[in-house]
């Protein structure tokens, strides 16, 4: 029995001898390189640089101090260091000393960064100078547009009377104090419609004229854009900013831009009615709106003055708006902003005026969309401008939308 606890102790050690011996390289082949980062032209430490080992793919931080640990195996006795700190980025050799601890020099030129002046900007100051540049920013020379329109109805959760028009517009453009102004002409090249089914609001009429007057850049004093509103408005800065941009909230308690059907509309004859917020998108360089976002809501109590909400001229009901959205999107071309995309849609109520119940929720969109931006027009189009878009009663042709 004592032999064979003496042959097993002599087994167990050896076993031992060779676990060290064949696992020292792993257990003692590194230790921690303790060092301090010093600019060479002073030596003073250098702190809370990044310092990244290129040999083991290790990264740390200096501290207060400019101290560092980095574990490195011992056999690298050359180290290679990409070392980033304020006023430096820079990749460096070093050969280990193995001393307590390691000195590792950078050169930093003393003074080489400038004084930094940080200067703030509110939300209602990025507005302001985004509208006073828009005489800059976007185009004032005459131009073709070649474009997409599309409008439609959603009466009672039912879509409606879609119209699809192929068309180009003539933007007549000039300078007023601030502004640009536009008056634009048009030319259908294609167009096609579904089966008219009749609503209540058929006599506004509104199509691919009244929609770009929602444009709030050429069409800025009765937009969301004019600068006379701006006291009204409150402003913020939105936390979704994108690199290169500003976006800014607004929003506006005591009335809306949103003319929800009304021809010749002006907010301030329906003070009180409506209130609206919105989201701009704002380029940091140049300060061109590149997106307007209008969302507008009903007060529910709003009370219309002297019956101006009956339809006329049956006049069987009377009209309340509920709620409306507007987009408008730019882009840029040869160092000027044009319109790309303007969406419209607004929802309202219809209600009997010998009962006042409820008949219709009709819900009005219309989506306006650019394909090409020129200066010429083919010959064959150039006396077929118009102003207006005639109101002929729909005609449906079903071999028109035969082909997608």
């Amino acid at each position: 029995m004592v032999r064979s606890f003496y042959y097993s102790w002599i087994k167990r050690a050896i076993l031992l001898a060779l676990g060290i011996m064949f696992c020292s390289p792993f257990v003692f082949g590194q230790s921690d390189l303790k060092g301090i980062l010093l600019n060479r032209a002073d030596s003073t430490a250098v702190l809370y640089a990044t310092i990244h080992l290129n040999e083991t793919d290790q990264s740390t931080i200096t501290n207060e101090n400019g101290e560092f640990v980095l574990s490195v195996p011992d056999e690298i006795k050359q180290c290679t260091f990409s070392i980033t700190s304020i006023g430096c980025k820079t990749i460096i050799s070093y050969k280990r000393t193995f001393n307590d601890p390691e000195k590792v020099y950078i050169d930093m030129i003393a003074g080489s960064l400038s004084e930094v002046t940080v200067s703030s900007i509110t939300a209602k100051e990025v507005v302001e100078k985004a509208i006073e540049a828009i005489r800059e920013n976007y185009t004032d020379s005459d131009h073709y547009t070649f474009a997409m329109y599309h409008q439609y109805q959603k009466i009672n959760n039912v879509f409606r009377n879609l119209v699809e028009a192929q068309h180009v517009v003539k933007f007549d453009l000039s300078r007023s104090k601030h502004k640009i102004l536009a008056d634009e002409q048009f030319v259908i090249t294609d167009l096609r419609r579904t089966v008219h089914v009749a609503s209540p609001d058929d006599l506004n009429e509104n199509n691919l004229v009244n929609l770009l007057t929602e444009d709030p850049i050429y069409y800025q004093s009765t937009g969301s854009l004019e600068q006379k509103r701006s006291s009204a408005y409150t402003f913020s800065f939105d936390t979704a900013e994108t690199p290169g941009n500003y976006v800014v909230n607004y929003t506006c308690k005591d009335h809306s831009t949103e003319s929800h059907g009304v021809l010749n509309y002006n907010s301030f004859d329906f003070y009180g009615e409506s209130w609206e917020t919105g989201r701009l998108v704002i380029d940091k360089r140049s300060f061109a709106i590149k997106k307007v976002q209008r969302s507008s809501f009903r007060y529910p109590r709003y009370h219309y003055p002297k019956n101006n909400n009956i339809v006329q001229p049956e006049r069987r009901y009377t009209v309340e708006f509920l709620k409306g959205e507007m987009v408008a999107d730019y882009v840029q071309y040869n160092g000027k902003w044009y319109l790309k995309q303007l969406v419209h849609q607004y929802t309202n109520g219809f209600y009997r005026t010998i009962d006042g119940h409820k008949d219709h929720e009709i819900t009005d969109c219309f989506e306006w969309y650019a394909e090409a931006i020129s200066r010429t027009i083919p010959k064959e189009l150039k006396n077929s401008f118009s102003k207006e878009i005639a109101h002929e009663r729909y005609e449906y042709d079903s071999a028109r939308w035969s082909d997608i």
